[in-house]
């Protein structure tokens, strides 16, 4: 998703740029086309007006890591990893949980969140609720468990249907995800 570059101290909407608004306006109609388009391609509404195109500062991926592509994987587990040390660091666990040590908890935190890192971050805070609750400093396997389920209960698509969502606890990491990190050791 690109990123939109900001002029002066001006209110949001005006950031665009008046005939950008009117394009994205335009272009975009009620709220349930708006949601259609953008999750098409919201690059389309950039593509389609030279001010909001000019306005654009880089470009924001925001799908979910290939773990084939070595530098989304090194980023991945470099963010995941700094999170993990950061928590500890901070002083919010005594003892970080070791979130990529070893290849299975690599896989297994790769499987939890689909390869998208705001996933990790989501279930790593209902974890630590739950550590908290029972008045321990540091999170186990055992929260991260019980948050993945937690967590996975909240998916669901546009019509309140559950999303499918892929089970390590259940079924074990992927064999395409243990054989893509294997080499990160």
């Amino acid at each position: 998703m690109p990123a939109v570059a900001p002029s002066a101290s001006r209110h949001p909407l005006q950031e665009i740029g008046e005939p950008a608004l009117e394009v994205v306006k335009g272009r975009i109609g009620h709220r349930c086309a708006r949601k259609a388009r953008l999750e098409e391609d919201p690059h389309r509404l950039f593509e389609a007006d030279p001010e909001l195109n000019s306005r654009k500062s880089a470009d924001i991926n925001l799908d979910p890591v290939d773990l084939n592509v070595p530098s989304e994987r090194r980023y991945f587990f470099k963010f995941v990893g700094q999170v993990d040390r950061q928590m500890e660091r901070d002083g919010i666990v005594e003892r970080r949980i070791g979130l990529i040590e070893d290849l299975r908890s690599r896989a297994m935190t790769y499987d939890i969140s689909g390869g998208v890192v705001g996933n990790v971050v989501r279930i790593l805070r209902i974890a630590l609720r739950l550590a908290h609750r029972d008045k321990r400093r540091s999170i186990e396997w055992r929260d991260m468990e019980a948050a993945f389920y937690a967590w996975k209960t909240s998916q669901v698509d546009d019509n309140g249907q559950q999303v499918e969502v892929y089970d390590p606890f259940a079924e074990g990491p992927q064999a395409q995800t243990l054989d893509a990190v294997k080499g990160l050791d």
